[in-house]
């Protein structure tokens, strides 16, 4: 019997890969794997203002005014993880800030606030309480 291209749920089993719209791979075991809700590595650009949601890649583009990417709560979106870029249109950075904000009460790596200069990058996971840098390029 073929699956190729159908939806199977319901299925259940040792050394069985179900496939579905919204994919869940457990692993029982410490050495495999586990990936929960949607995966993907989608990106979008910011000009203003705005709370981080569905994308796994943010470019901050404040050449014409301040920018700031909010954190959705680390409690709620425990072990997600975004990564997050500031890409001016011109060369050398603006007068205006792309900023980086952990949601009310919550911190990134223990600040509220980061202020990313021109072609800095940073990544950052939830580990269900607050937001932890776990990567990136800072000037």
């Amino acid at each position: 019997m073929s699956y190729i291209g159908q939806k199977q749920t319901g299925v259940t089993g040792t050394g069985k890969l179900v496939f579905d719209t919204s994919p869940t791979v457990a692993s029982p075991t410490i050495s495999s794997p586990t990936i929960s809700g949607n995966f993907n590595l989608s990106a979008t650009t910011i000009t203003s203002s705005t709370t981080a949601a569905d994308y796994a890649t943010y470019i901050i583009n404040a050449n014409s005014g301040n920018v700031t990417l909010t954190l959705p709560s680390a409690a709620t979106y425990t072990s997600r993880r975004y990564t997050i870029m500031r890409n001016d249109t011109y060369q050398h950075s603006s007068a205006y800030k792309a900023i980086i904000a952990a949601g009310s009460g919550e911190t990134i790596s223990g600040v509220g606030l980061i202020n990313l200069a021109n072609y800095d990058s940073i990544t950052v996971q939830s580990n269900g309480t607050n937001w932890v840098i776990i990567g990136g390029g800072m000037s």
